[in-house]
């Protein structure tokens, strides 16, 4: 059986851009398209904007990677901007919105065993939930389409009708470390979340120390709502994942996904066990 070079994992449609200008692509025949997708919501500035072409040029010629075994101090710079404009105590920057989720997942997991709570790591997510295409987080979805043909899947997750209290509820048993929700789900249906059900969720966390986990990588952040500091604060998570806009603005140039925790909604104690490393990971 014969492939494309260019693994197909995609189904791609016929537009082919070679580039970009402000709000428009450039086909390969020089053919102009309003670009009403920007790269996914990640274009937030539009292409070739001329301050984030300089950020990225200056910093390209100053220092590319060096990895994490050294301090970042853009890196940490940006956290604490982000620490003082949300929820957050902590920022945790990876390269997609996949991982920021796996992070979330292990984060949530690694809260309760570092309380001698190992038993407590099963997730509950919700039905037609999006949150990437690893292999963690295919699993954290009923989703038959992105599931098939990768059995056995990863155990640990537990599903839910979305924006049912009482089916969410049901679940919840000592095996139980939180919940992984979508705020306004994508794949689902552009499905925003009651408050009432949002208001459960953290609800039957503060009774039980679980961990209330949002993944607004496609919802959140310049897109759907303005910052995570806008929400409620009788409802906002302990973890959430964010991205794509992000990185219009931000240094080093990089697509940027970032993981947030908090440690502030019941437990202050806690804010200490869970100051996490500041650091930034990227790829070349």
């Amino acid at each position: 059986m014969s492939i494309t070079p260019l693994m197909p994992v995609y189904s791609r449609c016929g537009v082919r851009p070679v580039r970009g200008e402000g709000a428009y692509l450039i086909g390969e025949r020089g053919e102009r398209y309003l670009d009403f997708a920007s790269g996914i919501a990640v274009n937030l500035l539009g292409h070739g904007h001329p301050h984030l072409t300089k950020a990225i040029q200056d910093q390209a010629a100053t220092l590319m990677h060096v990895s994490n075994l050294y301090g970042s101090p853009q890196g940490e710079a940006f956290a604490q901007r982000l620490v003082d404009n949300t929820f957050a105590d902590t920022v945790f920057f990876t390269n997609s919105g996949a991982e920021a989720v796996e992070c979330a997942i292990k984060t949530a997991r690694a809260y309760h065993s570092s309380a001698g709570n190992a038993h407590k790591h099963t997730l509950i997510t919700f039905n037609n939930a999006f949150h990437g295409r690893t292999l963690g987080t295919i699993s954290a979805t009923n989703q038959e389409k992105l599931r098939k043909g990768f059995d056995p899947l990863l155990p640990g997750f537990a599903y839910a009708p979305f924006d049912d209290l009482n089916a969410a509820l049901d679940l919840v048993d000592d095996s139980t470390a939180g919940f992984l929700l979508e705020p306004v789900q994508g794949e689902g249906g552009i499905r925003p979340a009651s408050q009432p059900f949002l208001q459960g969720l953290r609800d039957i966390c503060n009774e039980r120390d679980l961990m209330l986990v949002f993944d607004e990588v496609q919802c959140g952040v310049s897109m759907l709502m303005n910052s995570s500091a806008s929400r409620p604060t009788s409802w906002r998570p302990q973890r959430a994942s964010a991205a794509a806009s992000r990185s219009a603005p931000a240094l080093p140039p990089k697509r940027r996904r970032a993981g947030w925790s908090s440690a502030r909604m019941d437990r202050p104690m806690a804010a200490t066990r869970w100051r996490w490393p500041l650091g930034r990971r990227c790829s070349t």
